[in-house]
């Protein structure tokens, strides 16, 4: 018969009771937070390769003449020299979202549309 060995150092263990159960809604929020992520890097045609860096939290710096493809306008959009990263949404916490130079992807999107609008608008300057 195996003797029992007292369990070395100074605090007792924790029981695992509810601890399980906390683990595995942490797991199904971070699936659920990486699902939109990716389908948000898909949705402006970046490759799987890039897609894995930013799930990994790395910053991925586009060269020259980079394009990502904007949904709004349905072509694509120059982004030499940009920073992309997936960071915490500002206004939720939560959620985290795919940013280019600090700004939301699709709210500089937006407001590039916006200025052209405004742009074309006001008149083209001749």
């Amino acid at each position: 018969m195996r003797k029992k060995r007292k369990r070395q150092g100074g605090k007792p263990r924790k029981p695992s009771g509810g601890g399980a159960a906390e683990a595995k809604a942490e797991r199904d929020r971070q699936k659920k937070e990486a699902v939109s992520n990716i389908i948000d890097c898909e949705s402006v045609r970046l490759s799987e390769g890039t897609i894995r860096g930013l799930l990994g939290s790395q910053l991925h710096r586009f060269g020259a003449g980079s394009r990502v493809y904007d949904p709004l306008k349905e072509e694509y959009a120059d982004v030499s020299k940009a920073e992309v990263q997936i960071k915490p949404d500002p206004k939720d916490g939560n959620q985290f979202r795919l940013h280019i130079n600090g700004k939301n992807i699709f709210q500089r999107f937006k407001d590039l549309w916006q200025s052209l609008r405004q742009t074309l608008s006001r008149g083209i300057p001749r």
